[in-house]
């Protein structure tokens, strides 16, 4: 079963990007192994409360945010989610969510100013677990493989194997 994210009063949505991992067991594929840990923690050797960094560049990770539009009963996208209060400030903002928001944008009409939406980080996830974007992540592989040509995951040494095998056959 899918595990899914309680958010903006009631509104459901998947982690947007990853809980934090830990490698998986001696001999497990790590492609198809189930590599899901408990909430709250971080990169293996290293502080939960610090923002990882990209393994390729050194940039911070993006964080993993859900944009929510305020003082309105239609969402502005498709999927959006949507909460028809109309706080005045952050801090009146921050009182209707249990995330933490990281992002506003204020709007006004004939009432007067008000923040029309919410960017809310749930603290833990970010977009992606080692990596800024794929591209690094791509070179990262290339960095390793030319590092430790050996390297690769149960299913390549397997076929390797069969595929030796079948040569010497």
């Amino acid at each position: 079963m899918e595990r899914l994210l309680r958010i903006a009063d009631g509104a459901r949505r998947r982690p947007g990007g990853v809980s934090p991992r830990h490698p998986p067991a001696a001999g497990e594929d790590p492609c198809t192994a189930d590599t899901a840990q408990p909430e709250g923690r971080g990169q293996e050797g290293v502080d939960p409360m610090i923002q990882p960094l990209c393994r390729y560049c050194g940039k911070p990770l993006r964080k993993s945010v859900v944009t929510v539009a305020l003082n309105s009963r239609q969402p502005k996208w498709r999927g959006g989610i949507s909460r028809p209060d109309r706080p005045s400030s952050k801090e009146e903002a921050q009182r209707l969510f249990n995330e933490v928001i990281v992002s506003l944008r204020y709007g006004e009409d004939e009432r007067g100013r008000y923040v029309s939406e919410v960017g809310l980080w749930d603290g833990v996830t970010y977009r992606d677990r080692f990596f800024c974007k794929g591209e690094h992540a791509q070179q990262f592989a290339y960095s390793a493989l030319n590092y430790a040509p050996t390297l690769g995951t149960a299913s390549y040494h397997e076929a390797l194997k069969a595929q030796q095998e079948k040569e010497q056959s």
